[in-house]
């Protein structure tokens, strides 16, 4: 059976800035492109906490888990990004 395939446009690097979202701010992929916009601008504290809600609201979706994992490596924190990584191939190995 072949997995999900993520729902969210993962086409543009975490180093250019995402499109600004369109749907209400209830739904994860509004919270996922706030998230990736404030990583990108240094602030992940703020961009966690808006990928822990579309995780919330989404939580069988790899791409936040490889995004949040990629706020953790880029402030040095390995550990815990190797384990968002690794969550992230488990719900997708592909």
């Amino acid at each position: 059976m072949k997995a999900n395939t993520p729902r969210y446009d993962t086409s543009a690097p975490l180093t250019a800035p995402p499109a600004k979202p369109t749907e209400d701010s209830t739904s994860a992929e509004v919270h996922y492109q706030r998230g990736r916009e404030l990583i990108f601008k240094n602030k992940h504290a703020e961009g966690r906490a808006e990928l822990n809600e579309a995780l919330r609201l989404d939580p069988r979706n790899p791409v936040l888990y490889n995004t949040l994992g990629f706020s953790f490596y880029t402030t040095k924190d390995y550990k815990r990004s190797i384990e968002l990584f690794n969550q992230a191939i488990e719900i997708n190995p592909n």
